[in-house]
């Protein structure tokens, strides 16, 4: 359908599954425009006009590596994610949603895109650290809203998985000493705690389990600076804050 209605695009497909995040990461190399842009299979536009405002929201603003697109989620539509309180502020953020996000595409290939290793889930947080320690930052969107519609039948069992796992595995990789000594424990604590929560504890402790064995086999570790350690950690628990103006 798509090479029929849309002969001026290129297909490219993979012949065997290999995840989204390896996916996403062969697609940036394989795009030739300066912003990437990223929509799951369950998502779509809710105008021709998000791109265009969204590119806006990078103009004359050189720290900011990626932006986080507003998107809401059917039935209720009530709630609108990744929002700016007020429009009149340029609002910085922690991390993005895969679904619903921009980046610069020539800053998303000098790190080296999406670590590749985390299979599943996370991958954003990892990435959006790395980009502080840069000096970047990631901004809330002001453009109209991306519609996803979350699919009623997920795994949560890979979730729960994953979820345990990677959370173990972005601490181990970025956070430095000597507060790797007390993240990692409260990161096994509470993501088995949320695994007990949610009914997954099964799946939770096997992905726990999974993070320590990488681990104990040389995982990569290259931890961020203390100051971005901590300074992502505030944002974190504020959610957002305002760094000036909008233009």
């Amino acid at each position: 359908m798509v090479r029929k209605e849309f002969p001026s695009i290129h297909l490219f497909t993979a012949d065997t599954p290999r995840g989204y995040i390896v996916q996403r990461n062969i697609a940036a190399g394989l795009a030739k425009g300066a912003f990437l842009f990223y929509l799951d299979d369950d998502a779509e536009f809710s105008s021709p006009d998000v791109v265009d405002q969204t590119l806006e929201d990078f103009r004359n603003q050189p720290e900011v590596a990626a932006v986080a697109i507003p998107y809401t989620e059917p039935p209720s539509y009530e709630r609108i994610f990744q929002s700016a309180p007020d429009a009149g502020l340029c609002w910085v953020c922690p991390q993005f949603v895969g679904t619903a996000c921009a980046v610069r595409r020539s800053i998303f290939l000098d790190l080296g895109g999406f670590d590749e290793s985390l299979v599943h889930q996370g991958e954003e947080r990892d990435f959006c650290i790395r980009l502080l320690d840069l000096g970047f930052h990631v901004r809330i969107g002001s453009s109209e809203v991306i519609v996803h519609h979350r699919s009623a039948h997920r795994d949560f069992r890979r979730m729960a998985y994953y979820g345990r796992r990677n959370d173990i595995l972005f601490n181990w990789k970025n956070t430095p000493f000597p507060q790797i000594l007390f993240r990692i424990t409260g990161t096994v604590f509470v993501g088995v705690w949320h695994s007990l929560r949610c009914g997954e504890l099964g799946a939770g402790l096997k992905g726990v389990i999974a993070a320590v064995d990488e681990i104990f086999r040389g995982a990569a570790r290259i931890p961020v600076r203390r100051m971005t350690h901590d300074a992502h950690r505030q944002l974190r628990k504020r959610g957002m804050l305002p760094i000036g103006q909008c233009e």
